[in-house]
Formats: C-alpha cells, structure tokens, sequence
C-alpha cells in the first residue's frame, strides 16, 4: 500500500489523497499518475518481474557444471540449484523462488536479524541496519568520499587505506567499522545453510551473477569484494558472464 494525493495550483491544498494497493509478488513497481482537466485522479501499476525460468535455463549452457549459482539484482539475491532430476538448473523456493530475498542485515538486537526480518527493523528505525552491499562494493573511493550517495542506517567512510567502511551502531550502542566484503560474508552463510538443507551438504564452490549493469571497474570491485568473502568462508567462486 502506498499513499498518493495532488495538490491545486498554489501547491500547498490537497485536492484528493488516497491510498494505492499494489499487486503482489512483484520485484518492483513503474508507477504513473494523472490528473485531467476535471480534476479527475488516475493510476496504473505495473508489475516489473524478472524472467528467471528463462534464466535458469540459460544457465545450463552458461555454468557446465553442478554447482549453486547466486545472482544478485539490485538488493535482492536469488539462489538457483541443479534438479537431481532433471539436470537443469533451478530456483530455490525456499529462498523465496523468483522474488528472491532482500539483502538487508539489522544488529538491533543482540542476534543479528536477516533479510525479511530485517526490513521490519528498517521500517520502524534506520539505525543497525545494512543494506546496498552489493552496490556499496561496486563505488569507487572518491564516490564514497564524496558523500554522494545517501545513506540510511549507517554511514560510509574510508580507512587509512582508503578502504570503503559501513559504520553503524548494534543494540547496545556500541559503534562498529566492518567491510563490504566483511558483512557480505555474514550474508553469504545464510545463504549456504539454505543451500545444504536442499543439497544435504555445504558446497565447495558457488558461482555469482550479476543482473545490474554495472561498469566494468564497477564490476572488479564487486567480483574482488566477494572473492574475499568467499575467501572468509573458505569456498571457491566463479563468476558467471552473460554470453
């Protein structure tokens, strides 16, 4: 549900308010409104899904052999596994299926919350918690120096060694520095633990898929940040490209 209302000309006196339900089992939402000449407010919603059945498929001739694939679009990650029997690549429902799970991570508390329990801490206060992860790993120094990107639930800084830092606070209040690629890790093991329960063993290589466009200088600091989770986890990676 969300809130939509248009002001007269001076700006200031709302002429209509009214809430929007907006469909379910949706990534996102393109959302346009119109006003005519009698005043007369109108919507239309769309959907925005990704084809994922299609890329699971595609996956079979990108990745030859069995191992899980995560992809990442956005803040949201999928998880697809290979069909024992079948031999083709697949969605894992229980993460989700094809809407996936947003990466959002909260120290809220004292054990820390992931995902879907996670944006209820974000809807009620910013503090704790960490999300664009995956986006954070893609800016270079000077983005984040520059403070161009805003923030909610944390702050970016730089070390000494000009290496990128979420700052934030746990429940307790005490402030904590940690890396990308440090809490990509935290993210990167409820992954796995949802990858045994189907496979009835951990993995001993994933491969990750990129979905945004990302530049290529983007793109190596992404792929270099999740080498070193994987690194932290003691896993091999690949990284599938696009053909």
């Amino acid at each position: 549900m969300v809130d939509s209302a248009y002001s007269d000309d001076n700006g200031f006196n709302i002429v209509e308010y009214s809430p929007i339900e907006l469909p379910k089992n949706a990534l996102s939402y393109e959302i346009s409104l119109a006003v005519d000449v009698e005043n007369t407010f109108t919507h239309n919603i769309q959907r925005v899904l990704l084809d994922n059945t299609r890329f699971a498929k595609d996956l079979d001739e990108m990745v030859p052999s069995k191992i899980p694939v995560i992809g990442f679009m956005g803040e949201l990650s999928f998880i697809y596994i290979k069909d024992d029997e079948t031999n083709e690549y697949k969605l894992l429902e229980s993460w989700n299926g094809k809407l996936g799970k947003e990466l959002f991570l909260t120290f809220d508390e004292k054990k820390p919350k992931f995902f879907e329990n996670a944006i209820e801490s974000f809807r009620t206060t910013c503090t704790s918690v960490i999300h664009n992860v995956i986006a954070t790993m893609s800016m270079s120094p000077e983005t984040i120096a520059s403070g161009m990107r805003p923030t909610f639930g944390y702050t970016l800084t730089l070390d000494d060694k000009n290496q990128t830092l979420y700052n934030y606070k746990t429940f307790d209040g005490t402030e904590k520095s940690e890396s990308p690629s440090t809490l990509m890790t935290t993210l990167l093991k409820e992954h796995l633990k949802e990858i045994k329960k189907e496979a009835g063993e951990k993995p001993k290589e994933i491969a990750f898929f990129i979905f945004d466009n990302y530049s290529t200088e983007e793109k190596e600091r992404v792929q270099k940040g999740l080498e070193k989770s994987c690194e932290s986890l003691k896993i091999k990676c690949a990284f599938v490209e696009d053909s």
